[in-house]
């Protein structure tokens, strides 16, 4: 008796969890595709839901590329300028006899490629906020 009673809690506890689950079903609204403002949505929705504002993460976006493109301005100026100065110095002393002048070299070229990378991220952002 006892066991037959177990399960017929277990299963009623459990359809009782399916039927909660089924009424409480949260939603996403997308402004401005569901709603044309930020206020509309709010109105319209229940508690639980969520809403996403397209044109804000396109914003977003717009702006974190263009301060990608500008770090990697100064990443690529910084390196293609030290670099010219680098190469005057390595011109006026023997040819690779100045280690610390090699060393600033590459770094300069590190830099120079650093910045070609934060370019190219910030264009590829720039893209992607041209879609939402």
């Amino acid at each position: 008796m006892k066991k037959i009673n177990l399960v017929f809690v277990l299963v009623v506890g459990f359809g009782l969890f399916v039927c909660a689950c089924g009424v409480v079903s949260a939603t996403t609204v997308y402004v401005p595709d569901d709603y044309t403002k930020i206020q509309w949505a709010v109105d319209n929705t229940s508690a639980g839901n969520t809403i996403i504002n397209l044109t804000m993460i396109a914003k977003l976006f717009s702006i974190l590329g263009l301060c990608l493109g500008m770090i990697g301005t100064c990443f690529l100026g910084k390196g293609l300028l030290m670099r010219n100065e680098t190469m005057r110095e390595i011109s006026k002393t023997y040819v690779g006899g100045n280690l610390s002048l090699k060393n600033k070299l590459k770094k300069d070229r590190k830099d120079a490629k650093s910045g070609f990378i934060f370019l190219g991220l910030g264009f590829l952002l720039q893209c992607i906020s041209q879609f939402f």
